[in-house]
């Protein structure tokens, strides 16, 4: 009954933060932040359920000095989450989940790969779509909604980054994250 009611709660969630994306009323409070302790904090959320599933996450930074962005926490924390969430949950017991962040160029760049089972390769274009599910995640009959990655990325989007997926079924997936160090218009 527990499990049940977290799920609706989750459910709901995810339908409001969609509806107010799509009426324009996500409310974006942007100031220029370190992105790692952010990724930290998700982390450190997340111990416990991938101790319990028994999949290793691990943080790997970078050399060089990360420069602040302009973010929202609240939704950039929103994006990580539904990234974590997703890798834990497709990464069979004795996995991987690794978030790496790297500096680029013009960007910095956020990745989750994981050794779960992948996407296949016929609906990885799909996997941004309001309530998709690949047909293996839904055979696999964890808890989704699909609109979790939806919403990922148009919480990156209003950040001036994009979003991208490399994936192979059976082999993993990584999600890789492009935040611009200067904001672009």
């Amino acid at each position: 009954c527990l499990q049940a009611t977290m799920q609706m709660i989750a459910l709901i969630s995810s339908l409001l933060h969609v509806a107010r994306i799509e009426e324009g009323r996500f409310g974006f409070v942007m100031r220029s932040q370190p992105l790692l302790p952010i990724i930290e904090k998700v982390i450190e959320q997340f111990k416990k359920l991938a101790a319990d599933k028994g999949v290793a996450v691990s943080l790997v930074v970078g050399d060089g000095h990360f420069p602040d962005l302009s973010l929202d926490e609240e939704k950039i924390s929103i994006a990580i989450t539904n990234l974590l969430d997703n890798a834990i949950k497709y990464t069979p017991p004795g996995g991987t989940v690794t978030l790496s962040l790297h500096l680029d160029t013009a960007t910095v760049r956020l990745e989750v790969r994981d050794t779960g089972m992948g996407i296949p390769q016929s609906q990885v274009r799909y996997l941004f779509s309001k309530f998709f599910r690949a047909d293996n995640a839904v055979l696999l009959q964890t808890s989704g909604n699909g609109l979790g990655l939806y919403v990922v990325r148009e919480i990156i989007k209003r950040h001036y980054g994009t979003v991208t997926v490399e994936s192979a079924e059976s082999k993993g997936t990584a999600f890789i994250i492009l935040l611009p160090i200067k904001k672009t218009a």
